[in-house]
């Protein structure tokens, strides 16, 4: 999913003082303003239950026009994930640690590590443990996992890859260093 493909106006929504109307689903959702900037992005197993008792409700409420939109997420285990990426791409000012005061700014550094996908395929496979295993202990899907190692995806995460290091003991942070300080020279 592409952050900047979301089109607001075509998710499903509900007005703040309704949310009693959400289904019972697991989802991302988004506190859209009257003039549609994304105030705050969470996420839930249960996006009704989750709702009953908002800890940013009353932030929210001293918005004029805010709605809920929301994202249906078929599995539950990539709600962390995609979370993440959509605060850091949409960075909402109620996502802040302190809303209101400016926060540092990020700067994302993309690097190529060739055949890195056939490394971590490699490291699955030495490490005894079924891809099922290592996803589950990794915290991603199998299907993800199954996209990096057949570099059918073109960006991982950096959490990610310290976590497939972890559990399969093979530090491949070591070589995105070495490619980034390869490329800035």
């Amino acid at each position: 999913m592409n952050p900047a493909d979301i089109q607001f106006e075509s998710l499903p929504w509900v007005p703040l003082r309704e949310t009693r109307c959400f289904p019972n689903s697991p989802a991302i959702y988004f506190a859209l303003d009257s003039q549609e900037v994304v105030q705050y992005i969470g996420r839930s197993g249960n996006i009704r239950r989750r709702w009953r008792s908002h800890h940013r409700y009353k932030d929210l409420a001293a918005i004029e026009g805010i709605r809920i939109a929301y994202l249906f997420v078929d599995s539950p285990a990539l709600l962390p994930e995609i979370e993440a990426a959509l605060i850091e791409w949409f960075n909402p000012p109620l996502n802040r640690l302190f809303p209101g005061k400016p926060s540092s700014i990020r700067v994302t550094l993309s690097v190529e590590v060739p055949h890195l996908g056939d490394r971590i395929k490699a490291a699955v496979e030495a490490s005894g443990k079924s891809p099922t295993v290592v996803a589950a202990m990794s915290e991603m899907s199998v299907a993800n996992l199954y996209r990096i190692m057949s570099e059918e995806t073109k960006s991982v995460p950096r959490d990610t890859l310290r976590r497939l290091s972890k559990v399969l003991g093979v530090d491949f942070d070591a070589e995105v260093k070495a490619a980034l300080l390869a490329e800035i020279g």
